[in-house]
């Protein structure tokens, strides 16, 4: 999620922003001609930074449900067998609980 948002916000940046305008001017001149390479690349471009947001918030919603796992899987790490016992059935609830929210 850090590389992925550390991404974003580069491709946010002013100079990124300013290079994307050129390359859309180009692809329509102020004549009205179209240059098909350019549009190409314009298309390209918006996809990628598309599938980029998606596999975001991807990302985030991985670390939002990963970090709710967090303290059932503690004890299995630390406890003894009698906590690890006990924390199991609450652990297969949030598995099950994500499941069937996440996407």
């Amino acid at each position: 999620m850090q590389k992925l948002t550390s991404l974003s916000e580069q491709l946010k940046q002013r100079e990124i922003n300013n290079i994307k305008n050129i390359l859309n001017a180009v692809a329509n001149n102020k004549d009205g001609i179209q240059n098909k390479d350019y549009l190409e690349k314009c298309r390209k471009l918006k996809e990628k930074d598309t599938r980029l947001t998606e596999a975001l918030n991807e990302a985030k919603d991985n670390v939002k449900y990963l970090s709710t796992l967090e303290k059932f899987i503690d004890p299995l790490y630390h406890g003894n067998p009698e906590t690890i016992k006990d924390s199991l059935p609450a652990l297969m609830n949030s598995i099950k609980m994500i499941h069937t929210i996440a996407r």
